[in-house]
C-alpha cells in the first residue's frame, strides 16, 4: 500500500467528508488486518502537514489476532498509546467503548470473507460490534468487485455483493440515508 492506493484514498475521502469540527470522528476499522488503512491515512495527512490525531479517533477490531503486534505498533506510533484501540473480542470492545459511540464502522474487503451463515449473528447478537454505531452513524462497506489474488474466502467460497444485493440484505429503502460510490467510475471499487 502506498499513498496513491485508490481504495485507501476512496475511504480517506469518505471519512473526511464526515468530519464535525466540534468533535473528533470516532472510527472503527472492522477487520483491521495489518493496519494498512490507518497507517496510509496517517501518512497521507502527514504529507500535507495535517495531524490525523486532531480529527480522527481510530480503533481496530479483528476476529483473528495474526497481526496483533503489527497493529498495536502502528496505533502506538500514531496515538502514542494503543491501549484500548485494538480488539479481538467484540464483548471487550463493547464494554470498553460503549454502545452508540462510533460515527463510522468501516468494513473494507472483509464482507466477502464472512460466511453468510454468520451474517445474522454478526449484526444482531447481544455482543454485536455494530451496536457501537451511533443512531446517525455510517456503516461504510467497501468491496472490490474484482478480487485480487490472495484474498481469503470463507468455507463456502466467495460471495461479493454489489449495490443491489446490499440494499436487499439491509432492507434499504429510498428514505434511508444510503449512498453508493464507484471510486474509479468503472464498477470495481464500490462503497
Amino acid at each position: 500500500t502506498g499513498s496513491d492506493d485508490p481504495q485507501i484514498n476512496q475511504i480517506h475521502t469518505i471519512i473526511k467528508e464526515r468530519i464535525d469540527n466540534k468533535n473528533k470522528l470516532r472510527v472503527l476499522d472492522f477487520g483491521i488486518g495489518k493496519g494498512r488503512l490507518i497507517s496510509t491515512i496517517f501518512e497521507n495527512e502527514r504529507l500535507v502537514n495535517n495531524d490525523v490525531t486532531d480529527w480522527l479517533d481510530y480503533y481496530g477490531y479483528d476476529k483473528f489476532d495474526s497481526y496483533r503486534e503489527l497493529c498495536i505498533r502502528v496505533l502506538t506510533d500514531i496515538y502514542s498509546n494503543s491501549q484500548n484501540r485494538y480488539f479481538t473480542e467484540s464483548k471487550k470492545l463493547l464494554s470498553n467503548l460503549g454502545e452508540n459511540s462510533f460515527d463510522i464502522i468501516v468494513l473494507c474487503n472483509v464482507f466477502h470473507e464472512i460466511d453468510p451463515n454468520e451474517w445474522i449473528n454478526l449484526f444482531t447478537s447481544v455482543t454485536s460490534t455494530f451496536k457501537l454505531l451511533k443512531n446517525d452513524g455510517f456503516l461504510l462497506i467497501i468491496e472490490d468487485q474484482l478480487l485480487a489474488i490472495g484474498e481469503k474466502a470463507h468455507s463456502k467460497g466467495f460471495l461479493v455483493f454489489d449495490e443491489l444485493e446490499f440494499k436487499k440484505l439491509f432492507k434499504i429503502t429510498a428514505s434511508d440515508n444510503y449512498k453508493s460510490t464507484d471510486y474509479r467510475k468503472y464498477g470495481r471499487l464500490k462503497s
